[in-house]
């Protein structure tokens, strides 16, 4: 599978590895439905996005991911993505509730969206893996740092059905404050573990 690196946009390598990320979306085109395809292609304004709740009713097997996306040029907008029958790993669901309890406001955070990708798994469901790269703090430190490059962390959500919507916010990218952002999620982790992406 084609994945995209934390790469120099001006530079010969990432034009080769933006055409083959697109080449590899193209052909999920039959294999997941049209409105996958369409979020597949939807991409921009999602590079630095910003997770900033998480609501998982467990019993109901509901999860949903609320990120602020966009900049100035294009504009602001929440991409709301929800997962019927979900399925994700303890060690997913860590990061998940690591993410978004560290992003504390639009100027202060540990990991920003950095692209997305599918591919269809067997029993009909389809896996959405969610790509973040460093923010402007580290974990558990209000120390800034420079993103790495080198590795990201990967969220991997299963499920059979996959729906989206973007809701558009004029007044920028600042969000409320809220008390949890991630109710019933499991307790911060400091020491997250990070996961390179896959050269093949």
């Amino acid at each position: 599978m084609v994945k995209l690196r934390f790469l120099d946009y001006h530079s010969e390598e990432s034009h080769k590895a933006v055409a083959a990320f697109f080449q590899y979306a193209r052909g999920l085109e039959g294999a997941i439905p049209a409105s996958l395809m369409a979020l597949m292609n939807q991409q921009l304004g999602v590079d630095d996005g910003l997770l900033y709740r998480v609501r998982h009713d467990r019993q109901r097997g509901i999860l949903r991911l609320f990120i602020r996306c966009g900049d100035f040029p294009i504009g602001y907008y929440d991409l709301v993505l929800s997962y019927y029958d979900a399925e994700i790993s303890p060690e997913c669901d860590q990061l998940l509730a690591n993410v978004v309890r560290t992003t504390f406001s639009d100027r202060m955070y540990t990991a920003e969206l950095y692209f997305y990708e599918f591919e269809v798994m067997e029993n009909n469901l389809i896996a959405h893996r969610l790509v973040f790269h460093d923010g402007n703090y580290s974990w558990g430190e209000a120390q800034a740092r420079n993103c790495s490059g080198e590795d990201h962390l990967v969220i991997e959500i299963q499920s059979p059905k996959i729906e989206w919507k973007m809701i558009p916010k004029p007044k920028g990218r600042s969000f409320h404050w809220e008390k949890d952002r991630y109710p019933g999620g499991p307790a911060l982790e400091l020491k997250v573990r990070r996961i390179q992406l896959d050269d093949d």
